[in-house]
């Protein structure tokens, strides 16, 4: 036992097995190893109540069809007005074109 993990172990009697603060970390935010480099353990005996963990799974070929044309619009920090072939309802009012943000973002009206 290293002098951090017995200081620790006298400031927090409390975190055993079964304890509350146990299994709800924060696992994206927290780093894989403590104060002292060991490595985080899971205790498979509760039930993970913390940050999901996020975990690569094969959704195998894809449902979309390739469609549409390509626009060619590259550019940061760049918008380009876009016509809809659709009328296109937000707040009470129809759209039938938008500029579209290389940042992300779509803007319908106003400067």
């Amino acid at each position: 036992m290293s002098l951090n993990s017995f200081f620790f172990s006298l400031r927090s009697p409390d975190l055993r097995a079964g304890s509350p603060a146990i299994d709800r970390g924060d696992s994206w935010a927290g780093p894989a190893t403590d104060r002292d480099g060991c490595p985080r353990r899971d205790d498979p005996a509760v039930p993970n109540q913390g940050s999901p963990d996020y975990f690569v799974e094969d959704l195998g070929a894809s449902l979309f069809a390739p469609a549409g044309e390509p626009r060619g619009w590259r550019g940061n920090n760049n918008f380009w007005l876009l016509t809809l072939p659709f009328s296109f309802p937000l707040y009470d009012k129809n759209y039938s074109t938008v500029l579209v943000s290389s940042n992300g973002f779509l803007h319908f009206e106003g400067p």
